[in-house]
């Protein structure tokens, strides 16, 4: 028992050393994840709707992994919940992404490419298309993800850069929606931009996610989405709202993220923007 006692009290202060020293990453929580270096990261959102009273819990775990001083490859796999106020509650796998990626740090500024494809392991099932399709604002920019039975090419240049306390990252890319039954092939335009700053081991960042369908030019084919993040150490916290949309909507965000260490990596100091 004392052991065991021990074993937790240690544990608890190897997680209040990572808090307390952990430098604030310049990573972002609403745009892409794809930069430098090795991270592993577990995302939950809950989302309201303004004159609803149903829960709406989105869990999502993602990592990258850099095994050359240029290339590495991701993953990112959503799961969402719907529990109405009345009725029965509605799960839902998302649709698995992996993917590489190539970057180039160039001082202060850098660019990162990369494709993707999401893999259709999303499959429609009872009412678990509502759980998808009302849990997309935490993530707007991986809206692809939430599509049930559809496979996904996805591609994006992000340019990123810094100067002292300082940092940015935008996001241009697009995806293409294939095997989706009945329906088209279709296209998505992305663009998002997000600035922040560190303040005393804290990092700040406001975000601008848009989502378009190229092949409409009605108001309704677009969507956008603002986001304010605050992360200290391996843990952050943001909220997430809709642009436009007839009625308020928040999306409540907390995740823990932390980057493997990689003697390669920690040797150059680079933008991230994840």
């Amino acid at each position: 028992m004392a052991r065991s006692v021990h074993f937790v009290l240690r544990c608890l202060a190897t997680a209040a050393a990572l808090l307390v020293t952990a430098p604030a990453a310049a990573q972002f929580a609403a745009l892409d994840r794809m930069d430098h270096g090795h991270l592993i990261g577990l995302q939950t959102d809950f989302t309201h709707e303004g004159g609803s009273e149903d829960m709406l819990p989105r869990t999502e775990i993602y990592g990258t992994f850099q095994f050359d001083p240029h290339l590495g490859f991701y993953a990112q796999f959503p799961f969402v919940h719907m529990l109405p106020a009345k009725g029965e509650s509605e799960s839902a796998m998302g649709n698995l992404e992996m993917g590489g990626f190539f970057n180039a740090n160039l001082g202060g500024a850098g660019v990162v490419v990369r494709l993707g494809v999401g893999l259709p392991t999303s499959k429609l099932e009872g009412g678990n298309a509502q759980a998808l399709q009302r849990n997309a604002w935490p993530r707007l920019t991986d809206y692809a993800l939430q599509l049930p039975e559809t496979t996904t090419i996805r591609a994006s240049v992000s340019p990123t850069a810094s100067a002292g306390a300082f940092f940015f990252r935008a996001d241009v890319g697009t995806d293409i929606l294939l095997d989706q039954g009945e329906r088209d092939s279709q296209l998505l335009l992305r663009a998002n931009v997000g600035v922040g700053v560190r303040i005393k081991g804290v990092a700040l960042t406001g975000e601008f996610v848009n989502l378009g369908n190229a092949q409409e030019l009605a108001d309704d084919a677009f969507a956008h989405s603002l986001a304010v993040s605050v992360r200290h150490g391996v843990l952050y916290t943001g909220v997430t709202t809709p642009i436009d949309e007839d009625r308020v909507i928040w999306a409540w965000t907390v995740g823990l993220s932390t980057e493997i260490a990689d003697d390669r990596n920690s040797r150059r100091r680079r933008v991230r923007g994840r």
